[in-house]
């Protein structure tokens, strides 16, 4: 004898970090019985996330997956490095190479700096907790010739490794470095040099300020022999108008006889 049995709908299929809330005990899911669904934390909800159990024994939607929650590839600056690493609970995939909790670091290449975060982690809802930063070139100070003489460089920004050279014009000497080489820190590698002035014309701006220092002191004595002289005459007129004879003298030296 045929025998009735009622109509239920087939418990949802257990997936991974799925987890579902039915209306009706699992072995009792009735039409008009409903589950609703939802993911474990890190996981996201693919598909639907109620259904309804029909009058023909089926669910009105299929059952939904759990994927997990990852950031988008993050961006790679120019002259930069990347290196991301997973935490314990990370679960790396080909759906998900970058999920919860993997941590990026950026590096640059020699001869640029970071500007910006160092590092970024993949948070919660699936976003970088910094942006990626940039690598900069470095870059010395700019550099003069020096007074009389030349520069040349490789490169007019002055970056890492560009090299200045220096040389002087036609008599003047070098004193210090021919060749400097802006480093991977933005310093030069030694002082700028300076030129320095032939032996001739040194010797010749020695000699003149010793002349002048000749001359001066020969104009000092000129004049203190005049005013000697001046005086000299002064007493001579008085002595001239006296009526007493003053006797000869004779002098040995012109210098005694103005002292």
């Amino acid at each position: 004898m045929p025998r009735c049995e009622a109509i239920i709908c087939q418990n949802p299929e257990a997936k991974a970090h799925l987890i579902s809330q039915c209306s009706q005990p699992l072995t009792k899911l009735r039409p008009d019985s409903t589950c609703s669904f939802s993911c474990e934390e890190g996981f996201e909800l693919q598909g639907a996330h109620t259904t309804q159990c029909s009058e023909d024994g089926q669910w009105s939607k299929a059952i939904p997956t759990c994927k997990a929650i990852g950031c988008p590839a993050p961006e790679i600056p120019t002259s930069a490095q990347i290196s991301c690493t997973p935490s314990l609970s990370s679960l790396v995939s080909a759906v998900t190479p970058h999920p919860l909790g993997m941590v990026c670091i950026f590096s640059c290449e020699e001869g640029y700096e970071l500007q910006g975060a160092l590092s970024m982690e993949c948070a919660n809802p699936g976003q970088w907790t910094s942006t990626p930063p940039n690598c900069s070139a470095v870059r010395c100070p700019l550099l003069e010739a020096p007074e009389n003489g030349h520069i040349n460089c490789t490169n007019r920004e002055s970056v890492y490794n560009s090299q200045c050279s220096f040389t002087c014009k036609q008599d003047y000497s070098l004193v210090g470095h021919e060749l400097l080489t802006c480093d991977r820190h933005g310093n030069w590698t030694g002082e700028k040099p300076s030129c320095q002035a032939p032996q001739s014309i040194t010797a010749l701006a020695s000699g003149a300020a010793t002349g002048g220092a000749v001359l001066l002191s020969g104009m000092s004595l000129a004049m203190w022999i005049l005013k000697r002289l001046k005086q000299k005459a002064n007493k001579f007129e008085l002595n001239s108008n006296s009526d007493i004879e003053a006797p000869l003298q004779v002098y040995k030296n012109s210098i005694d006889s103005l002292i």
